[in-house]
């Protein structure tokens, strides 16, 4: 399991899901199922006003899924 703290987000990485939360509201925002995923590689952007996740889409090479959280003011 990875965890990772990125301004107001906290991105758990286990195997076979990730879990958005919200810092600030102390709420989850996304529960993903995601293929076997051992290692932990996803990518996020560093912008403060969204958050971009990337990470990898299913066992084909080369495949990754990209989904994007508007950051609420």
């Amino acid at each position: 399991m990875y965890i990772i703290y990125y301004i107001n987000r906290i991105i758990v990485i286990c195997e076979q899901k990730i879990f958005v939360f919200d810092f600030n509201k102390f709420q989850d925002i996304d529960i993903i199922d995601t293929f076997e995923n051992p290692k932990g590689i996803v990518a996020l952007s560093y912008d403060p006003n969204r958050t971009v996740l990337a990470y990898p889409a299913d066992k084909t090479k080369g495949f990754v899924r990209v989904k994007c959280y508007e950051t609420m003011t």
